[in-house]
């Protein structure tokens, strides 16, 4: 749980960050910030399922998916 969490707030910070780049103004480097972000999101995602592998069973596949997706 503490690792999910830990992922969660490290999106958040990597969105904020990728927000502000792309206000400053700086526009040659607009394409790389979202690229990088898209990069770092993936390999996040993928330590997630990593760690949800480890962990066993599918069922906690099931909750680490639910824990990205926004409660509606």
């Amino acid at each position: 749980m503490k690792a999910l969490v830990a992922a969660q707030h490290h999106a958040h910070r990597l969105a904020s960050h990728l927000a502000d780049r792309l206000r400053e103004g700086r526009h040659d480097d607009r394409g790389e910030a979202i690229q990088t972000v898209i990069i770092t999101a993936g390999l996040a995602l993928l330590a997630l399922l990593v760690i949800a592998a480890i962990k066993g069973a599918g069922g906690k596949f099931i909750d680490v998916v639910n824990g990205l997706t926004p409660n509606g």
